[in-house]
């Protein structure tokens, strides 16, 4: 299905420099090659039936092994140049700058945030704790899995260009949200089992700052934050797709994070270093795409924006519109 979709419009809509501005040629692009007719009947393969079904679960291997061909080998069809990695996004800045903000929360927070979240009204734990585990990443992972699998099992060969369009959009982020949710989420799991921090509640007994590497014990997985983790990679992502809701998201997915130290399962620096990991992960993957202009793009000055955007289908209505 990927394959489809993807041929069939929006990779090619996603070449064009500024594809709001590039809606209407595309059109008539599509309109050449014979995508769309007049009427916007949907276009089938030679040798396809008529009355096969729209949706089908055995299409999900087929297509998902044609969307990994389309993706294969896309840098290379992509002509504009990829701007330089700004400061403070090099890879290296990042890891300066984690090692600045985990040394400093540390030293100087980690004690006296753990003895002030002891004194916190139970209202304010409450709400924290009604909140905290939205930070978990089963339903993020079920939730664009289920997407991407739903999209496998369409013949979109039935559709409309239109339709195409927003199916393949649907299925890039949902797909994008899946794997950098997924990706810093095995990466953190390492760390956490590897290193063996004591979580807050064994403050007490064994100090803030102790690691037993190899532990296997929950309560020695305390750095970094999964929930944090797993939060920033989705808040990132959704800020990165929904760019005008940019930073409502970002606020929202602090707070959700932030809720790990008042239930008192993190340290400030098991939740500074696993936002940090979690919003990397977003950045780099988002980059990666735009790239290849598969989902983001590049604007003039470098930054990454989405391809497909509310305002860029109505545009393509419109002009397709005015093309009839």
């Amino acid at each position: 299905m990927a394959g489809e979709i993807w041929n069939s419009g929006f990779l090619r809509m996603t070449d064009q420099s500024v594809a709001e501005r590039d809606t209407a040629e595309e059109f008539k692009l599509h309109k050449t090659v014979g995508v769309e007719s007049k009427a916007e009947t949907p276009v089938a393969d030679k040798g396809s039936s008529a009355t096969e079904a729209l949706w089908n679960p055995l299409r999900i291997p087929s297509s998902f092994r044609r969307s990994l061909s389309v993706v294969r080998g896309r840098a290379n069809r992509v002509s504009a140049v990829t701007p330089a990695t700004a400061a403070p996004f090099k890879p290296q800045d990042i890891l300066a700058v984690l090692m600045l903000l985990a040394g400093i929360a540390f030293v100087f927070f980690d004690v006296h945030v753990h003895q002030w979240v002891a004194g916190v009204d139970e209202k304010l734990k409450g709400f924290a704790r009604s909140i905290t585990d939205i930070g978990k990443s089963h339903w993020m992972l079920i939730g664009s899995g289920v997407i991407c699998l739903g999209l496998l099992c369409v013949d979109v060969r039935q559709l409309a260009f239109r339709s195409r369009v927003g199916f393949a959009a649907l299925y890039t982020y949902a797909a994008y949200i899946f794997f950098t949710v997924a990706a810093s989420g095995i990466t953190v799991v390492l760390f956490k089992w590897g290193l063996g921090r004591a979580r807050p509640v064994l403050m007490e007994q064994v100090g803030p700052i102790f690691f037993s590497p190899l532990e296997l014990h929950s309560r020695y997985t305390s750095f970094p934050s999964g929930h944090s983790t797993s939060i920033a990679a989705m808040s990132v992502a959704l800020a990165l797709i929904f760019p005008s809701y940019r930073w409502l998201i970002l606020v929202v997915g602090f707070w959700i994070a932030f809720s790990r130290i008042l239930v008192g399962a993190h340290y400030p620096s098991d939740v500074v270093t696993g936002i940090a990991l979690g919003a990397a992960f977003s950045l780099y993957c988002a980059r990666w795409m735009a790239k290849r202009r598969i989902g983001f793009r590049f604007t003039g000055k470098g930054h990454i924006t989405p391809i497909a955007s509310w305002a860029s289908l109505r545009s393509l209505r419109a002009s397709k519109s005015r093309a009839y």
